[in-house]
């Protein structure tokens, strides 16, 4: 637009050509629309700078999403921790409480049946199996422990984003819509000056 603007300020400038006469006033014509369009070209820039602030403010946005989603990641990585911790536990506490109790699972079932196959010490390999579940449990303890802390600290920082979030998104929203108003404005009040000048000028010829 504001090419197409200057572009009309040299034709009316051509004018002048014609009649010697009219120089003055086509200059004066022609110099009113040049500053017309440096207007429109302060504008554009103006609203391109304020417009590039407000994609950072989506950007922040976004990362507020991926953080949600990461959350829920690791609620999901806890809940999960959780439940191979009870189901060891009662493993474990089956095979202590019940002498002919069998662990669950495809794994366990070959590992039975091939421990019967080369005629292992079954009560051996039963205690080797109780002693690995121990040792499972401990590792699944320490994830849950972790898990829970890192899932505590992880809410607490969700919860200051929210908090954040909430309180500046209308504050800065309204102060983006205040920032483009005063731009359309003064924009506006700049070009009525000019052109309320050039009449002025032209009245006086």
């Amino acid at each position: 637009m504001a090419m197409n603007i200057n572009e009309y300020a040299k034709t009316i400038e051509k004018f002048g050509d014609f009649d010697p006469d009219l120089g003055i006033i086509v200059n004066e014509i022609s110099n009113t629309f040049r500053n017309f369009s440096d207007n429109v070209t302060e504008k554009a820039n103006k609203e391109k700078l304020l417009n590039e602030k407000n994609i950072n403010y989506i950007n922040y946005c976004k990362s507020y999403k991926n953080i949600l989603q990461v959350r829920d990641k690791k609620q999901k990585s806890k809940k999960e921790y959780h439940e191979s911790l009870k189901f060891c536990d009662d493993e474990l506490k089956n095979l202590k409480n019940d002498p002919e109790y069998e662990l669950s699972g495809v794994i366990p079932f070959i590992d039975r049946v091939y421990n019967k196959m080369k005629g292992a010490n079954l009560n051996l390999h039963r205690k080797e199996s109780m002693e690995k579940l121990e040792e499972k449990i401990d590792v699944l303890k320490n994830k849950v422990e972790n898990s829970e802390k890192d899932s505590k600290m992880f809410d607490k920082v969700v919860a200051n984003e929210i908090e954040h979030f909430n309180k500046y998104q209308i504050i800065d929203f309204l102060k983006y819509l205040n920032n483009y108003i005063n731009i359309q404005a003064e924009f506006f009040q700049r070009n009525k000056d000019l052109f309320d000048k050039l009449l002025e000028n032209l009245e006086q010829k």
